[in-house]
């Protein structure tokens, strides 16, 4: 895990990175409760009721969820994408060179008593761009299940038609809450550039409630670093694209349009 703290203005900003999701959660369930959550009472990850605000009935089964996956939406996304196979991306491409030997013979080298008088084809790896994708969770209250599924599938549609173009894709989720002048955010990595798209893996992440309704809540409930109470309300979300680095794309709470956003950024 990284972690940076940076002072802006009036507010004070930390900044918590984790490489993977086994680290994510490794954070979750080694850290003791803060002295802000020290009383069970405030702690809302694990709230009982309202299914359709959390869509999960316990904070357990929405860490289940996200270490084994969400198969029923993961079927829905993924026709939703693309109604077949995903398309892979080739990462080599075949050369023709001389060489003693080979499939075709080159017939000015041959004349020419060259001893390199056949064509033979090689195989080598094609270099590939790399681009960081960050996309916001930080979806307030009044947002409807379905709301983010739909911003998951656009996730999932802009990832495979850049990769389409021979680019390869890092996709971070990133959640934010202000309090107090406190900022708190919190950057998982739920796709490195080398592996391809895994829409049982990313459906929680990108499109579930309780990411963020749940563990995101048990993350704030055991931050070492929190100075502020925020077990009122946990803060009020904020926008993330500032607190980014260099050459990051920011994608949105809601992205408006996915060709308008492969024309203005890939070029």
């Amino acid at each position: 895990m990284k972690y940076t703290e940076q002072n802006k203005g009036r507010f004070q900003i930390k900044t918590f990175e984790y490489p993977t999701i086994a680290e994510f959660v490794t954070a979750l369930e080694s850290t003791n409760y803060n002295k802000f959550f020290s009383s069970p009472w405030k702690r809302q990850s694990n709230a009982m009721d309202d299914f359709e605000y959390h869509h999960t009935h316990t904070y357990e089964e929405a860490l289940s969820l996200l270490r084994s996956g969400w198969s029923p939406a993961a079927e829905k996304l993924a026709q939703a994408v693309s109604p077949k196979k995903m398309d892979s991306v080739t990462t080599t491409r075949s050369t023709p060179t001389y060489d003693v030997i080979g499939a075709v013979p080159s017939v000015p080298r041959y004349l020419q008593g060259l001893p390199t008088a056949m064509i033979n084809r090689r195989t080598v790896p094609v270099k590939q761009k790399t681009i960081v994708l960050t996309k916001s969770i930080s979806y307030s209250s009044c947002w409807k299940t379905h709301e983010m599924l739909n911003e998951g599938i656009k996730v999932l549609q802009l990832i495979k038609r850049i990769e389409a173009q021979w680019i390869r894709v890092k996709l971070n989720v990133i959640i934010s809450t202000t309090q107090g002048g406190e900022v708190l955010n919190c950057k998982v990595t739920i796709k490195k550039p080398e592996e391809r798209i895994q829409i049982s893996k990313l459906a929680f992440p990108i499109a579930h409630p309780a990411m963020l309704r749940r563990l995101y809540l048990r993350w704030m409930e055991v931050n070492p670093k929190m100075t502020s109470d925020f077990s009122g309300s946990y803060g009020h979300p904020c926008a993330t694209n500032e607190y980014l680095a260099p050459g990051e794309y920011y994608l949105p709470e809601r992205i408006d349009n996915i060709d308008e956003w492969c024309s203005k950024n890939l070029k």
